[in-house]
C-alpha cells in the first residue's frame, strides 16, 4: 500500500551514531513534539541553547555510559527546535516527559551521577542512593528537571533514598504542580517510611506532589508489597485525584472493597490506584491472568475512566462481553487494554494479538472515549491492518503499529502498520517499553519507535538519513475523520 494511502503526514529520524533509546513523547498547545530517552551516542543532535552539548566518556570507563536526552521538533517535523544531554558523569536515563500548557517542559528519570546539575531551590540537592554497579535495572537516585518553553534550567532536583530510585512517570496540573512517580526501595524516602513488616528488598511505588517553582513536596504516597513492583503511568483529573498503573507480582498490595480483582492471580499482575487530592489511597485494583501481565501506559478520559495498556501471555486473560478481541490467540504475546470506569468497576478489557506477538506500548484517549495505541507487532502477525506505510520486508521481525479502538472496546477502527526495508543489520523495527504516543488538541497522534533497519522518511524531514546507530523514528498520524 503506497504511502498517500496511509494516514501519516510525517516520518522523521532522530539520533545519533550510537544507541538512541526513546522513552516517552509529548506534544504542547502549538504542536511541537517532544522526546526524551537515553543515549550512548556522542554525536546526538543539540541546538546551541542546550543545557550541555558534549557526551564525555564517565570517568570509570573508555567508551561513553548513557546521558539523558531532551528533543524538541517543529509541528512539521521538519526542524529541530531544542536539542540537549541531561546528566553528570557517570549515568543517567530520562524515563518521562510532560509539557504544560505554557510550554514549560517536565523531565524526570534515574541517575547515577553524584554531580547532577541541580538548581538552589531544590529539595534535595546531593545524591544519595546507591550505586549502580553497572545494574542498570536498579538506579541510585531520581530526578526531576524543568526548563522554560526556550530549554532554559527552571529547576533541578535529586529524588532518593539511601536505596534505590527512578522516577518513570510524571504529570502537571493547571495549577503548576508537579506529580512524579516510581518506584524505591529505601528504607525512607523524602520522609516516608517503608512498613516494617516488609521484607528487604521490597520495592514500594512512590507518588511525590512538588509545589510550582519552589519544589516543595506537599505530599508523597509509598504503596507496596512483600515483592517488586514498576510503575508505567500517572494520570490526573481536574478534582486533584491521582491515578497511577503499572505491574506488579506482590500478593499484598492493599486492594479496596469492591475492586474488579483483589488477589494476584499470576506471576506479574497488572495494578490501577487512585489517590485523594490529599495522597491518600481510594482504591487499587489487581487484574491479570496465570502468567504475566506487564503494564506500559495509562490514560484518562474526560469522565475520569482510567485506560490501562500492556501486553500479557495469560492464556486465560479475562476479557468483557463484546471486547473487540476476547480470547488469546497465540504467540508470545497479546496487547491489552483495560478500561476502569470512575465508579471503580469495570467497563472493558479487550486483547489485541494474533499468531505471533503483539504488544501494546503505549495509549492515549481521545474526547471521544478512543483508545489510541502505539505498540509494536511481528512483521508476520495477522492483526487486522487497515493501513501500512511500508508492507512487511523479507526477514524483517518487528513492525512499530498504531492502533485505535472505539468507545466501546468493540472494534478495531483503525490499524497501521510502519515497518523498515530489511536491508540494514538485524532488520529490527521495534517500540520499547513505556508511554510512546501522545495527542494533540485535534486528535492527531505522535508516535516514537526505536529501529536498527533502514525506514522510508517522509521528504524535507528532519533527518531523512540514518546516522547509522540504534535511533529512533517519529511519525504522525492524522486525526481520524
Amino acid at each position: 500500500m503506497g504511502r498517500a494511502q496511509t494516514g501519516i503526514e510525517w516520518l522523521s529520524y532522530l539520533g545519533g551514531s550510537g544507541n538512541d533509546d526513546q522513552t516517552s513523547i509529548a506534544v504542547d498547545p502549538l504542536g511541537n513534539v517532544y522526546v526524551a530517552g537515553a543515549t550512548v551516542s556522542t554525536d546526538f543532535p543539540t541546538t546551541p541553547a542546550a543545557l550541555r552539548r558534549n557526551h564525555r566518556p564517565s570517568a570509570s570507563r573508555r567508551s561513553p555510559s548513557h546521558l539523558g536526552f531532551l528533543a524538541k521538533l517543529d509541528p512539521a517535523g521538519r526542524r529541530l527546535l531544542y536539542g540537549t544531554y541531561l546528566g553528570g558523569s557517570v549515568r543517567e536515563g530520562a524515563a518521562t516527559i510532560a509539557v504544560d500548557q505554557s510550554g514549560n517542559i517536565f523531565v524526570g528519570g534515574s541517575t547515577d551521577s553524584p554531580d547532577f546539575p541541580v538548581t538552589r531551590q531544590a529539595p534535595q540537592k546531593r545524591y544519595a542512593g546507591l550505586a549502580r554497579g553497572g545494574n542498570w535495572n536498579r538506579p541510585g537516585d531520581g530526578f526531576l528537571v524543568v526548563l522554560d518553553p526556550e530549554g532554559r534550567l527552571r529547576f533541578s532536583t535529586y529524588l532518593g533514598g539511601q536505596g534505590s530510585e527512578g522516577v518513570s512517570a510524571m504529570a502537571v496540573d493547571e495549577q503548576g504542580f508537579v506529580y512524579a512517580a516510581g518506584v524505591t526501595d529505601s528504607e525512607t524516602f523524602a520522609g516516608a517510611a517503608k512498613e516494617t513488616s516488609r521484607p528487604p528488598g521490597a520495592m514500594d511505588a512512590f507518588v511525590l506532589k512538588l509545589g510550582p517553582n519552589t519544589g516543595e513536596i506537599r505530599y508523597i504516597q509509598r504503596i507496596g508489597g512483600s515483592g517488586s513492583i514498576s510503575v508505567a503511568g500517572i494520570a490526573l483529573n481536574r478534582a486533584g485525584e491521582v491515578f497511577v498503573a503499572g505491574s506488579t507480582d506482590s500478593p499484598d498490595l492493599p486492594a479496596t472493597q469492591g475492586a474488579p480483582r483483589n488477589k494476584l492471580a499470576g506471576a506479574s499482575d497488572a495494578f490501577l490506584f487512585r489517590l485523594s487530592p490529599q495522597g491518600r489511597l481510594r482504591y487499587l485494583t489487581y487484574w491479570g491472568g496465570k502468567k504475566r501481565e506487564i503494564v506500559t501506559g495509562l490514560s484518562l478520559d474526560v469522565h475520569d475512566a482510567a485506560y490501562v495498556a500492556g501486553w500479557t501471555n495469560s492464556e486465560d486473560f479475562s476479557t468483557t462481553k463484546g471486547a473487540f478481541q476476547s480470547v488469546y490467540r497465540g504467540g508470545s504475546s497479546d496487547g491489552f487494554v483495560i478500561k476502569i470506569e470512575a465508579s471503580g468497576k469495570l467497563g472493558y478489557a479487550t486483547l489485541l494479538g494474533g499468531s505471533g506477538f503483539e504488544d501494546v506500548e503505549g495509549i492515549a484517549v481521545d474526547r471521544l472515549g478512543r483508545a489510541h495505541m502505539a505498540g509494536r507487532v511481528s512483521a508476520q502477525s495477522d492483526l487486522a491492518v487497515t493501513e501500512e506505510f511500508t508492507p512487511p520486508a523479507p526477514g524483517a521481525s518487528e513492525h512499530a503499529f498504531y492502533g485505535m479502538l472505539d468507545d466501546q472496546g468493540r472494534l478495531l477502527q483503525r490499524s497501521l502498520r510502519v515497518g523498515g526495508s530489511g536491508q540494514r543489520g538485524n532488520r529490527i523495527f521495534r517500540v520499547s517499553r513505556g508511554a510512546k504516543i501522545a495527542l494533540d488538541a485535534m486528535g492527531n497522534a505522535y508516535v516514537v519507535a526505536n529501529t536498527t533497519d533502514d525506514v522510508a522518511v517522509t521528504k524535507g524531514a528532519y533527518q531523512e538519513l540514518t546516522a547509522g546507530g540504534h535511533e529512533m523514528v517519529i511519525f504522525k498520524v492524522r486525526a481520524p475523520r
